[in-house]
């Protein structure tokens, strides 16, 4: 599974995938058949047809390339592995039941021919909520350019220029990187990253933020047109066509059939009504308009271009999704670009990830085209999440605005109040929300689109942590640092307290996170509050009194923060006793263990042979646990009793080893005679507390 960013070049890659695996030029696949899926090309069947992977997968050898693959031969490729097929734009299907009914084709599909790579693409906004199998589609993402990558690139684009000198071309490049450094993030991104280039070299301009890269790109385009038409200044149909070109967006994007390109012949009807009202009188000159300029759409790369053709005529549509997107939110602001009616428009589309780019590009549009604009649709938004009792809705609405600081600069006050409501939110997760058992802790349906946190009380302050903007970043660290603080001061348990501990410690969401890094900073200055010494206590190492309170399960459970999850204490504890693989928690290189097991010996004894709630039951662990007696010797008979207590839990993957004595497999030794007869020899050898000896054998000998 691969995942990126508009724009990151997940199309562009499956097109050099297929090349390659074509031409045999990818060692160890040589002889594989690819077969590429772009699932833009049937939406429409895919929402509501109820086809095989397989139909679709023949439909793609028929159009564009004009083949019939011979009966059965598709089969007999994907049955014996000679195939490799790649499915490109999962994210293109829209709403998230229609991914997930894909998912589940594609999921059959893996299974059903497991000889054959299948290679998925889909952007990162969404996938959360129809992910793939991660046993079957193992995830990778694509990254963004690094600073060598996008100079290396820009000097590679310059270089197509053969009008130019090479020293022209080398201080072309060298101005470029220089002044597109206000650009910040944008020019990471592959797609926005050839924008800039196109513009530096036409007009040595380099805009600031995405609608306004759209922007020049659109007027590029038309102004091309224009001259290769001959027009002067005051004949300029393009003043026409961009108008319709933001309709057909808005058309597509809202298109019932969910179709990404339209037939030559609706396109060019709609461009001509359209035309016709706004700029000619005579219908028969409007159509030529129209024909004139999709024909020289044909093939450029551009905006607007052919996708493909059927059998009666060619298809149009965006270039890339992103033209349209942006297209559609400048019709959508123009038709009332007052903030509040733009919210309205918004508001119930947050939680559909083909909006998201739109959404966001509205806000930023607001902004440029109306006084206060960005800080009206924000407190709008605020209000809305704040009066939510949904705690998904609120969660949705709060990342999103927290996402938009990438994009807009608000006043102090709305940037506050946006940053209180966030850090609300995840200080309001107990610690019963925040941990599990399991060692893969998603759960299903509490993962937002585009964000891989766990619970959804911490998305939206993942998202202040990951704000980029120069005017925010400084300003999101200040307000969440002080607002994390005073809120864990309030109270002595209030959870609270547990942000306070995870935000201490650098780059808790993200790493190399600038935000993040300046949070713990701004905490590390002042003195702990108490509410953040019982969480971290707590978490790394219960006391016998909170093992009392809250039971045995505190152990084994790891607590989940953002998108990190911390090892349970348990699999902390054999880490640094026994050298396991698990890797310790960095927080704990100081802590005694040998002495901890010593103390909480009496409460592990105590509850296991208690019958209560909190006592706790056979866990699974994915790593074989083995220690070796003479380790197990170097500790004190108490400290030994409470470990070999505390491994009962996960039995099924613990084993004891000695050099003079059988080894020792603990749930074996309960359900065999034979193993049991084994196992207490061992466990003699041990020199157990009394207690502790009495308490095992018990339980070697329960059915």
């Amino acid at each position: 599974m691969i995942l990126g960013d508009p724009g990151a070049g997940k199309s562009t890659l499956t097109a050099k995938l297929v090349q390659d695996l074509a031409t045999d030029r990818i060692p160890g696949l040589s002889g594989q058949v690819p077969i590429l899926l772009t699932v833009r090309s049937h939406t429409h069947s895919l929402r509501t047809d109820h086809h095989t992977l397989l139909h679709y997968l023949e439909a793609s050898c028929r159009n564009p390339h004009n083949l019939i693959p011979p009966r059965d031969g598709l089969e007999y490729l994907l049955l014996n592995g000679r195939a490799t097929v790649i499915i490109d734009g999962v994210d293109e299907l829209g709403e998230a039941s229609f991914r997930m009914t894909f998912t589940q084709l594609v999921e059959s599909f893996a299974r059903h021919y497991p000889l054959t790579r299948v290679i998925v693409t889909s952007r990162i906004i969404g996938y959360a909520d129809a992910r793939l199998d991660p046993d079957l589609f193992p995830v990778a993402t694509i990254a963004p350019f690094s600073q060598s990558q996008i100079l290396h690139y820009a000097s590679r684009w310059f270089r197509l220029d053969s009008t130019l000198s090479t020293e022209e071309r080398s201080e072309l490049t060298r101005s470029f990187f220089q002044e597109s450094s206000a650009a910040g993030d944008l020019r990471s991104n592959p797609l926005l990253l050839s924008l800039l280039c196109s513009l530096y070299a036409s007009a040595g301009f380099i805009p600031r933020n995405k609608p306004e890269i759209y922007e020049k790109c659109a007027e590029l385009l038309f102004e091309t047109w224009d001259r290769s038409r001959g027009m002067a200044p005051t004949r300029r149909y393009s003043a026409h066509i961009k108008p319709a070109i933001q309709r057909l967006a808005w058309l597509i994007l809202t298109d019932a059939k969910h179709r990404q390109a339209l037939p030559r012949s609706e396109l060019v009807d709609f461009l001509v009504e359209y035309m016709q009202t706004k700029r000619f009188e005579d219908a028969d000159e409007a159509r030529q308009a129209a024909e004139d300029f999709l024909r020289f759409c044909a093939g450029r790369a551009w905006v607007l271009t052919d996708t493909g053709s059927d059998a009666l005529q060619p298809h149009y549509g965006f270039v890339h999704r992103t033209f349209l997107e942006y297209f559609a939110a400048t019709q959508l602001v123009k038709r009332d670009p007052s903030p509040e009616t733009v919210w309205s428009q918004l508001e119930a589309k947050i939680a559909d990830p083909s909006w998201h780019v739109v959404s966001q590009l509205c806000i930023q549009l607001v902004d440029r085209q109306v006084e206060e604009g960005s800080e009206r649709v924000l407190q709008q938004l605020i209000s809305t999440a704040d009066s939510s009792n949904d705690i998904r809705k609120k969660s949705l609405l709060l990342s999103f605005a927290a996402q938009s600081l990438n994009f807009v600069a608000p006043d102090n006050r709305t940037l506050r109040r946006l940053v209180s409501k966030c850090v609300q939110l995840s200080c309001a997760a107990t610690l019963q929300q925040r941990q599990t058992t399991s060692d893969r802790p998603y759960v299903t349906g509490n993962v937002l689109p585009g964000n891989d946190s766990f619970i959804l009380h911490d998305a939206p302050l993942e998202m202040l942590c990951r704000v980029g903007s120069s005017d925010n970043t400084a300003r999101v660290a200040s307000c969440v640092a002080e607002y994390v603080y005073q809120t864990a001061l309030e109270e002595h348990q209030s959870p609270a307290g547990l942000t306070h501990f995870f935000l201490s410690h650098t780059n808790t969401f993200a790493s190399e996170s600038e935000v993040s890094s300046i949070i713990s900073d701004e905490l590390s200055k002042r003195a702990i509050p108490p509410s953040a010494k019982l969480w971290r206590r707590l978490v790394l190492q219960p006391s016998p009194d909170d093992l009392r309170a809250n039971g045995m399960n505190l152990l084994y459970h790891l607590t989940l923060f953002g998108n990190r999850a911390t090892p349970s204490v348990m699999n902390t504890l054999l880490a640094a006793l026994f050298n396991a693989e698990e890797q310790s928690s960095p927080h704990l290189d100081l802590i005694e263990w040998p002495a901890y097991l010593d103390d909480i010996y009496d409460e592990a004894v105590q509850q296991h042979r208690s019958t209560n709630a909190n006592k706790p039951s056979v866990l699974q662990n994915r790593q074989r646990v083995r220690l070796e007696i003479s380790r197990l010797m170097q500790i004190t008979p108490r400290a030994r009793g409470s470990l070999l207590l505390l491994l009962l839990p996960i039995a099924e993957s613990t084993v004891i080893v000695s050099d003079n004595l059988p080894e020792l497999q603990l749930f074996p030794a309960r359900i065999s005679s034979h193993a049991r007869g084994t196992a207490l020899p061992v466990l003699s050898s041990l020199s157990l507390p009394a207690e502790a000896n009495d308490l095992l054998v018990e339980w070697f000998q329960e059915d």
